[in-house]
Formats: C-alpha cells, structure tokens, sequence
C-alpha cells in the first residue's frame, strides 16, 4: 500500500531531490522528441544548481514558490508557481532535434 502524499514548501535543502525528479520527467517527457544521447546526459546535481542559482534558481527567487509532493518522505513531484516568461516558448516542427525543437 502506498503511503499517503505530504505536501509542503520546499526548501533549500531539497534542491537535489526536486532536480532528480526533474530530470526523470523531462526524460520521460522528451522521450522521441530529443535525441536518447541528450536525455542520458542530463544531470541532477547540475540541475540542482538551477533550482538554486542566484538569480534565477526557484528555490532562491522571490518571485516564485515552489511545493513538493512527498510519499514516505521521499519526493515525488514538484510544482513551482512564479511570473509567466517574457519570450513564450515556440515549438518548431523543423528544430534540429529529430525534427522537432523548442526555441525561446
């Protein structure tokens, strides 16, 4: 039986878990849309210092709040809640990624 979901503020500390559960969705997500080569090279410390970049990390910004999603104290999803993007994203049917590629 599964555990029942805690959700919370995150915080600092949970940088590297919310970036592995990160890493996992994009490569899930992106799956036939980017390369396998690139999916594999993605890396959850890296991204963990995304999360806490100085000036544009989530954990860190002001402008965002981030919650996690817990079962039996283990992470299992994430939601970050902050100002929508100056530039929107665009997804072009002719990237160079298999043929399709999000430009910003």
């Amino acid at each position: 039986m599964i555990g029942s979901v805690h959700i919370r503020h995150a915080l600092r500390t949970d940088a590297r878990e919310i970036a592995r559960v990160h890493v996992e969705a994009v490569r899930v997500a992106y799956k036939n849309i980017y390369a396998d080569e690139h999916l594999k090279k993605l890396s959850a410390d890296r991204m963990a210092l995304n999360w806490l970049h100085e000036e544009k990390g989530h954990l860190v910004n002001s402008e965002y709040v981030v919650f996690i999603a817990l079962i039996d104290d283990k992470v299992i999803g994430f939601a970050d809640i902050g100002p929508a993007l100056k530039h929107p994203l665009i997804f072009s049917p002719h990237g160079e990624h298999g043929g399709r590629d999000l430009v910003f």
